[in-house]
């Protein structure tokens, strides 16, 4: 059942019941003023023709009718003696009550009268009885008129009622109509959203609870795609970048399959390239996850954490991967800064295994300096040829990487990634020497991004 159709029914059946109601109390009043009207005339005539009942009662035997007296409208019956009198139009004397006194209706012969009854003084010491009569058929007839009134108003009433009522719904739930039609205008429109401008604020805070479930749906089914995205491009990323070491495994496991006689020494140098192989593809693996995962990370996952204390940690683990490299630190002792730890771990154990690895000289040994300022900018430098000016930014891109260059093509795509994510920049400096410069968005400094 529609809204209006029950605002409608609910004020046709409110208004109704008042209205009802309204007549019950009116016909009581009414009622009780038109009865209250015909007593008070009946005990002024009682009161009137009571001395006059009084000396016809005194007079020894039966009540006698007297020539004059007793000029009431209606009729009147005196009872003492062991007799009646009646003069006028009355009830049968068998339906008069013998004890009640006071106001009493009395129906008898086919009619309905109003009785007013008083006691009066005989001459046998037992009393007698004075009734007054009216006819009530009347006043009866003019209650009936206005119970037919009341009726007719209700009914009157119950139809107008309705009427307003369900325009009263339509008007109220016009708001409602327009905001369900936005709503079904949005099927299959992800960009639109339903706004509000009603005039009512029910209605907009309606709207305003609607777009904001939009907005998350939106949101999710983005993160949901871009997941499925993330997830397609690391298969197909890993199922091509990976083809080249498991071929390499492939075949020096065929070789140790074949020649089981072969000489040891042989046999170490392929075992070797086994394990560079194995490591290879691990660790092409361990980036292709870390590559996948940045680009699902939310702000929440964002978090207060000490970047002079992670630098260090760094520091010290590149040292003890990278033996023969001298990796010297200079900057403060603390830096609070809000990012995602695992991607600034990953920047900087990027940024130091490349300077490693590229700045080492024929010699094989390294220097690198890693330098942080208060203002969360990170240096990395050293003495190695630098990156080739024919490659520039082009180093930041999936694979990318100098021919004979060591390595998966990959560590400085994560550092880029991960300085992006963390609203930063990185700036490459002009070879001879190689040098990296990370400056973190301001905002890292104070609040999550």
């Amino acid at each position: 059942m529609r809204l209006a159709t029950r605002f409608a029914l609910a004020c046709a059946g409110t208004v109704t019941l008042l209205v009802f109601l309204a007549g019950l109390g009116f016909l009581r009043l009414s009622r009780d003023d038109v009865m209250g009207e015909l007593d008070a005339q009946l005990r002024a005539q009682a009161t009137r023709v009571r001395p006059q009942a009084v000396r016809v009662l005194n007079r020894p035997g039966p009540p006698q009718r007297p020539e004059n007296g007793f000029n009431v409208p209606g009729g009147i019956a005196v009872y003492g003696n062991g007799g009646w009198m009646t003069i006028g139009e009355h009830p049968p004397v068998d339906r008069l009550p013998a004890k009640k006194t006071g106001p009493q209706n009395v129906v008898g012969g086919g009619h309905r009268w109003r009785a007013v009854a008083v006691n009066v003084p005989s001459a046998d010491g037992r009393g007698g009885r004075l009734w007054v009569f009216a006819p009530a058929g009347e006043p009866q007839r003019q209650l009936d008129r206005l119970r037919v009134r009341v009726a007719l108003v209700t009914g009157l009433a119950m139809a107008v009622s309705s009427l307003v009522g369900w325009l009263v719904g339509r008007a109220a739930t016009r708001p409602l109509r327009r905001l369900q039609g936005r709503l079904a205008a949005l099927s299959g429109r992800p960009a639109m959203r339903v706004g509000g401008g009603s005039g009512l604020p029910e209605i907009d805070e309606v709207a305003a609870v609607v777009d904001s479930t939009l907005d998350r749906y939106d949101g999710q089914v983005a993160l949901t795609n871009q997941a499925l995205q993330a997830a397609r491009s690391f298969a197909a990323t890993a199922a091509h970048e990976l083809r080249t070491p498991l071929a390499g495994i492939g075949t020096n496991l065929e070789v140790l399959q074949r020649h089981t006689d072969i000489d040891p020494a042989e046999r170490v140098e392929v075992l070797t390239d086994l394990l560079a192989e194995h490591r290879r593809a691990v660790g092409l693996l361990a980036m292709l996850r870390i590559l996948a995962q940045g680009e699902l990370v939310t702000p929440e996952q964002f978090e207060r954490i000490d970047l002079a204390e992670l630098l260090d940690g760094a520091v010290d683990a590149a040292r003890r991967r990278h033996a023969g490299a001298t990796i010297t630190l200079s900057g403060p002792a603390t830096l609070p800064v809000t990012g995602w730890p695992d991607g600034l771990r990953c920047v900087v154990d990027n940024l130091l295994d490349n300077a490693a690895v590229h700045g080492a000289g024929p010699d094989g040994t390294a220097t690198v300096a890693v330098t942080l300022t208060r203002d969360a900018t990170l240096t990395v430098a050293d003495g190695g040829p630098g990156v080739p000016a024919d490659l520039g930014r082009a180093v930041f891109q999936r694979f990318t990487k100098a021919p004979g260059s060591p390595g998966s093509g990959l560590g400085l795509t994560l550092v880029a990634q991960q300085v992006s994510l963390h609203g930063g920049t990185i700036e490459i400096g002009p070879p001879p020497g190689g040098r990296f410069t990370v400056r973190l968005h301001p905002h890292s400094l104070h609040s999550p991004m």
